[in-house]
């Protein structure tokens, strides 16, 4: 800091030296013509051929005192260095990988409140939503992404001790480039997918690798799998569907819905006016529901009526898409929208 504030310092003595060098030369010969006497001005001739010799004189001591200066100016200059602060290195699933076999290794993995093992689920995570940012996907569709979750797998199993078989390998390729046809196919489609439409996409992408290593593994790489799955569970496509329940008059739901659908997806009051029809839809459609697969009635039960209302709440999502002239803005709200919504009469 202190060498800095010294080139500093010379630098604008350099400035201040050119400066005074130049005023006094345009200065100097017309204060001396104002100031001089009748007597003097007759002296001019041999008085002003001094007084040019002078100023050469000062010219240049000046000068050569500013070749001084800027020597000193270059050599400091040349000495200082600022400080480059040493490069991050940057985050990849590799090095994940390597950092949680290691972790594994010294059993710390299973302990949920180990610092180490929350540092690492923070890690996965980050991951995903980079990847997501860098892609313009949902955090589902990195988690089920060949270059998400699927990728951390196989970068854990590579060096996985006992090492995988010739013929698990050969199956877990199989898993992964099956994997990328997928999510390529599923890209392809996006834009004219709803919400729910991509995370049951990406959810179908996930259950397909994660059937096929249950699958290849053996129940020594099975284990770790789990624990590996855990650290990004919450972006999983099974987590990340939300419910939400509404035992409120009809009206007041309508009024409810549209107004949280509005703000979800930043919808125009003409936009917003055409809701209403999509809800009624909706809410005709849960109440026959009701009727047809009455709650609480067994778990057989229970998993036809989440199928049921997972289809209706993407029928009213995919109304909304074909009759609401959505903005590439308000897209990017639509498509990370995975809340089924239900109504308790």
């Amino acid at each position: 800091m202190k060498r800095a504030i010294a080139i500093s310092f010379l630098a604008g003595a350099i400035v201040s030296a050119i400066l005074v060098l130049w005023i006094s030369t345009r200065r100097a010969p017309e204060v001396r013509a104002e100031e001089s006497s009748p007597t003097e001005r007759a002296k001019a001739p041999v008085t002003a051929e001094a007084d040019v010799e002078a100023l050469r004189e000062d010219l240049r001591a000046a000068r050569e005192k500013l070749d001084t200066l800027a020597r000193e100016l270059a050599e400091a200059r040349k000495a200082w260095s600022p400080a480059v602060p040493a490069a991050v290195p940057k985050r990849t699933w590799d090095s994940l990988a390597d950092r949680i076999r290691a972790c594994a290794k010294s059993g710390r993995f299973h302990n949920d409140d180990d610092p180490l093992t929350r540092e690492l689920m923070l890690e996965a995570q980050s991951l995903l939503r980079d990847l997501a940012r860098e892609k313009g996907w949902t955090l589902h569709e990195a988690y089920a992404s060949p270059e998400g979750w699927p990728a951390l797998v196989a970068l854990y199993l590579k060096d996985a001790d006992p090492p995988m078989t010739p013929e698990e390998r050969a199956r877990l390729e199989e898993a992964l480039a099956a994997c990328r046809r997928e999510a390529e196919a599923l890209e392809s489609r996006r834009k004219d997918l709803t919400g729910l439409e991509i995370i049951q996409a990406s959810r179908g992408i996930s259950d397909t690798f994660e059937g096929t290593l249950s699958s290849v593994l053996r129940s020594h790489h099975l284990g770790p799998l789990d624990d590996i799955q855990e650290l990004v569970e919450d972006m999983s496509p099974r987590k990340m569907m939300d419910l939400t329940f509404c035992s409120l008059p009809r009206d007041e739901t309508s009024a409810k819905w549209t107004s949280e659908w509005s703000d979800i997806l930043h919808l125009r009051e003409d936009q917003r006016i055409k809701l209403g029809p999509i809800i009624d839809d909706l809410m005709d459609a849960l109440e026959a529901m009701e009727i047809e697969l009455p709650n609480y009635t067994g778990a057989e039960n229970q998993k036809l009526r989440s199928a049921k209302s997972i289809a209706l709440m993407t029928a009213a999502q995919r109304r909304i898409l074909e009759r609401l002239n959505l903005d590439e803005s308000q897209m990017a709200g639509f498509r990370s929208w995975a809340v089924v919504y239900l109504r308790v009469p």
